[in-house]
């Protein structure tokens, strides 16, 4: 091969190298500049604190109706799932028979319940 093709070729891969890394520059800084946009920021915005606790009311499964007032004065553990679950509901559900046999006889205190987010089921 002759020495003008060898610095043809040396001098065109320097050349893509250079666009390549060009418009991977280019692209870092228009991803920057989308990031300090008004609408970047607004989807990043926080509404505020989320409201844990408060009153409730649901439908249980013989179609009696459970409020915050049901439980007074026992702390609730809490599951919403999905009663056809093969892996995270069952073992979650194990998790917090567990707990409740680890409680002994402060169990009394702790109504664990399970909340489906799929009623049809």
């Amino acid at each position: 091969m002759p020495l003008k093709s060898v610095y043809f070729y040396l001098l065109l891969s320097i050349v893509i190298m250079a666009v390549g890394f060009g418009i991977k520059i280019f692209n870092v800084e228009k991803n920057s500049l989308q990031l300090n946009s008004p609408t970047a920021i607004e989807k990043g915005h926080s509404t505020g604190t989320p409201m844990i606790g408060g009153s409730f009311s649901l439908i249980n499964q013989d179609g009696n109706i459970i409020s915050n007032e049901t439980y007074r004065g026992k702390y609730v553990l809490i599951f919403f799932g999905y009663t056809f679950c093969p892996d995270i509901c069952p073992s979650t559900l194990s998790n917090f028979s567990s707990a409740m046999d680890l409680l002994g006889n402060d169990a009394r205190h702790v109504k664990p319940v399970f909340v489906s987010i799929d009623p049809a089921r």
